[in-house]
């Protein structure tokens, strides 16, 4: 019936649902330039704490940045940067935000040949979905550069939502079907109560015992 619908009103802008729809609302956020509605296709916890398993040491970009560092002699500032996942959620952000406002990051990504680079508008688009299960799915894009990447997506709520990308099937698949995101930054933890002990008083400005 939607089917029908969507041939009979080709104006009426029919959307892709599933696991697709989000990829095919990405590409059009890059169309637009809307970094907002871009960034709302994503999980932002999830994606982060994905792109911080890809920023190992093995990751051919580390290495770069451990290049680039010691030709500038500020490893350990970029080290810092990067290995804190806290502040590397909030620069994804800000990458977002600005890349996709200005069309840097569609262009870019179009032209790439690096296969970690899916935001291409045609890539998107013509993505190809993989279901793993109910709740989890990758989808290869393959850019204007034909390069191929893989993004992964889960299902939160109703919404299917992008929780990482990687240069290989089975990477995106391990993202799209892990449950991890984001740790909480040191000042959000809390002391784990256990029955019989109370919970700690919290005094501002005044450290509980056996923390530093």
């Amino acid at each position: 019936m939607m089917l029908t619908l969507c041939l009979a009103m080709p104006l009426a802008g029919c959307e892709s649902s599933g696991p697709k729809g989000a990829c095919d609302r990405a590409a059009s956020a890059l169309e637009k330039k809307d970094s907002a509605l871009f960034m709302s296709q994503f999980d932002m916890d999830a994606y982060a704490y994905h792109e911080f398993v890809n920023l190992s040491k093995d990751n051919g970009l580390m290495k770069l940045t451990d290049q680039i560092g010691s030709i500038f002699g500020i490893n350990d500032q970029l080290n810092s940067i990067i290995m804190n996942a806290t502040n590397l959620k909030g620069q994804t952000e800000e990458t977002f935000k600005r890349s996709v406002a200005n069309g840097e990051m569609a262009a870019i990504c179009s032209r790439s040949t690096s296969a970690d680079c899916p935001w291409d508008v045609t890539g998107l688009k013509n993505a190809k979905i993989k279901e793993l299960n109910e709740e989890a799915a990758i989808a290869t894009v393959t850019t204007k550069a034909n390069v191929t990447s893989w993004v992964a997506l889960r299902k939160k709520g109703e919404t299917w939502v992008i929780v990482g990308k990687a240069a290989s099937e089975e990477k995106a698949a391990m993202f799209a079907t892990d449950q991890k995101g984001m740790p909480k930054a040191p000042e959000e933890q809390k002391e784990p109560v256990f029955p019989g002990k109370e919970a700690p008083a919290d005094t501002e400005g005044e450290p509980q015992a056996g923390t530093i």
